[in-house]
């Protein structure tokens, strides 16, 4: 039977990952932006992460709050039995999975699982046919754009707007007043691959009527590579890595992204109403996985010259019809909705929430059945 600690304050427990070369730290990220809405909630959070330690301005605010703990990729294998004993000593009262288990994920999410407690996992919403695999948590939260869907929840899963919240107006960002006429590219370089070849990309078009904004480590270089491409240095703007509210205000007012390939920073840019054209890493988010309904908004894995042609189209017009603009307009506070939901959950009898689990089970596994994919084990 599953007891609560002693705490006055309930205590989460997140999972997470992250990697350096190339860089996938969306889940570590989400994780932050989440983690951030629950400790002003009351609760007590852990932050347990697999890979190495990543700075982002989200961390100076937090490190206060929440307790880290990074276990490099080198640092020894985990069991699922030795990672659950890690997870036991912070006693949480919820466990989040930051992201389903994938091959080097599988130890700490089946010890996640071993622990008792009610289990959530955020993941991405792709399309209507995604699956859950072998994993039955209690609470599956899955980021998504909901304007862009028929229904809101799928199969009992809750699907959630994109993590954010405040939106920096275009005043207060640190972009000269005599560039705020012209259409802005966005080049999010959080990785030098992104940067270089979202400055050759802006670059390579006939006109110069837009300013281009990079957001990188090094500012200073990249003002030195955009020059060294010819763009003259009065279009082009060289900011440090932004807090949260600036850099969805630079998104918001730019005329294009140019992003990595990363699922969450595609519907965080189509969300501020901004098209997004993604430098493919090797990692991340492939052209099968995009569903076609946001092809019209969004480049991935396309030719250079289509690239092109895509780029000059989005800095003259936006592609977006003013219905969806408006729906866009409202998909806010994704961390808001899944803090709601974790507190029902915790505040939920253990009884209910186990007779929820296995007739949610039932249901996945009669669904699979009908679909010829055959049942589900419900544990």
């Amino acid at each position: 039977m599953r007891t609560r600690s002693a705490s006055p304050r309930p205590r989460a427990l997140f999972i997470t990952y992250t990697l350096s070369s190339p860089y996938a730290v969306g889940v570590f990220f989400r994780a932050l932006r989440l983690a951030a809405e629950l400790h002003a909630r009351g609760w007590d959070i852990t932050i347990w992460n697999r890979g190495p330690a990543i700075y982002d301005p989200k961390l100076e605010s937090l490190q206060a709050k929440v307790a880290l703990i990074h276990h490099g990729w080198g640092d020894g294998e985990l069991t699922p039995e030795s990672a659950a004993a890690r997870f036991r000593a912070v006693r949480p009262d919820v466990v989040i999975l930051g992201e389903m288990p994938f091959a080097g994920m599988e130890a700490v999410g089946s010890a996640a699982a071993m622990l008792g407690r009610p289990l959530v996992v955020l993941e991405q919403f792709y399309r209507d046919d995604f699956g859950s695999g072998r994993l039955q948590p209690d609470l599956v939260l899955l980021y998504g754009l909901r304007c862009f869907w028929n229904r809101h929840e799928t199969r009992s899963w809750v699907l959630v707007p994109p993590f954010i919240s405040e939106v920096a107006p275009k005043r207060r960002l640190a972009v000269p007043a005599a560039l705020h006429t012209a259409p802005w590219i966005a080049v999010l370089g959080f990785e030098p691959m992104v940067l270089r070849r979202g400055i050759e990309l802006a670059a390579s078009l006939p006109s110069r009527e837009f300013a281009l904004v990079t957001v990188s480590e090094d500012p200073t270089a990249a003002r030195t590579e955009a020059c060294a491409a010819g763009i003259p240095p009065d279009r082009t703007v060289a900011l440090p890595l932004q807090p949260d509210a600036e850099l969805f205000g630079l998104i918001s007012a730019s005329a294009v992204s140019i992003l990595a390939n990363g699922f969450m920073q595609i519907m965080e840019s189509l969300a501020l109403g901004c098209p997004a054209l993604c430098i493919h890493r090797g990692i991340g988010m492939d052209k099968p996985l995009l569903d076609s309904r946001f092809e019209p908004y969004v480049s991935l894995q396309e030719p250079e010259e289509r690239q092109r042609e895509r780029l000059m189209s989005w800095l003259a017009a936006s592609p977006f019809p003013p219905d969806l603009a408006r729906g866009l307009a409202g998909e806010r506070d994704g961390a808001a909705v899944c803090a709601d939901r974790i507190q029902h959950l915790w505040e939920s009898p253990p009884v209910f929430r186990k007779a929820v689990r296995r007739v949610v089970g039932k249901m996945r596994s009669a669904v699979n059945e009908w679909r010829g994919t055959g049942p589900v084990h419900v544990a």
